[in-house]
């Protein structure tokens, strides 16, 4: 089997098995995600959040490698762990850019998205709504810096003018900072 494909098949394994035993803990290599695993590899923005109804909507602003499913992931976050949904909704707000990386896989669509130090994890099974899988807190191994520090780290290794760095085996697992509500909500700038 391809890397991309074990990858694929190790994502859908554990988030079919139960939204609690989602959590990637193999050290994957942020250059792998990019060039190997990702499909389609694009710039969003969160669009809404309600956290009452526990919906997130994201929409593509820029397509990076490849194409999305969708230009709009409308994102039910009732279906993910449930102790994940408060500690993302603190991380997330309106206007807030996120990096995804899709694969397609048989049942279905993964996503792992990033920001600003918080990896979280979406799928999508046929026509069905998008589901808020959970936070991957061990995946800070891989990468941990700033959204527009990924998303250029992304641009340098897909042209080649940037190698892509190594995992830190000994990063303590976690999410980024929380947003506060006086602090601007794009972080990329």
């Amino acid at each position: 089997m391809r890397i991309p494909d074990l990858l694929g098949a190790a994502l859908i394994v554990l988030s079919l098995a139960s939204p609690a035993s989602a959590v990637i803990e193999k050290t994957l290599r942020v250059g792998d995600i990019i060039n190997d695993y990702s499909e389609a590899i694009y710039m969003t923005r969160v669009e809404k959040v309600d956290a009452e109804k526990g919906q997130v909507v994201f929409s593509v602003q820029e397509e990076v490698k490849g194409k999305p499913v969708v230009t709009r992931l409308n994102v039910n976050l009732k279906t993910g762990k449930e102790t994940d949904i408060p500690l993302l909704l603190k991380r997330i707000a309106p206007e807030l850019p996120v990096v995804m990386f899709q694969v397609t896989l048989e049942k279905g669509v993964q996503v792992l998205a990033y920001s600003n130090g918080t990896w979280f994890q979406l799928s999508r099974v046929g026509n069905e709504p998008w589901a808020f899988v959970g936070c991957e807190p061990y995946l800070r191994r891989t990468y941990k810096g700033t959204t527009a520090e990924l998303r250029a780290l992304v641009e340098g290794v897909r042209s080649g003018k940037q190698k892509a760095p190594l995992p830190n085996a000994k990063e303590p697992p976690g999410l980024g900072p929380e947003i506060s509500p006086s602090e601007p909500k794009d972080a990329s700038k």
